[in-house]
């Protein structure tokens, strides 16, 4: 079984243009920025109830 962190495959190919048109681009585009807002929740209760997670997320976060 596949687990998805922020994108699921098909937006994955919408968003890197191999799916799907303008429209269900721009709805895929809403819909992460939606699940953005709630990641800056949840990587605010990491910080200060689970730190180790948090600075685990933060290293994946940030690299390149």
């Amino acid at each position: 079984m596949t687990t998805r962190a922020l994108l699921t495959d098909r937006e994955r190919d919408v968003l890197a243009g191999k799916a799907g048109g303008d429209a269900y681009r721009a709805t895929v585009r809403s819909r992460v920025r939606n699940r953005l807002d709630e990641l800056e929740l949840d990587a605010d209760v990491l910080a200060t109830h689970e730190p180790e997670l948090y600075e685990q997320f933060r290293t994946v976060a940030l690299s390149e």
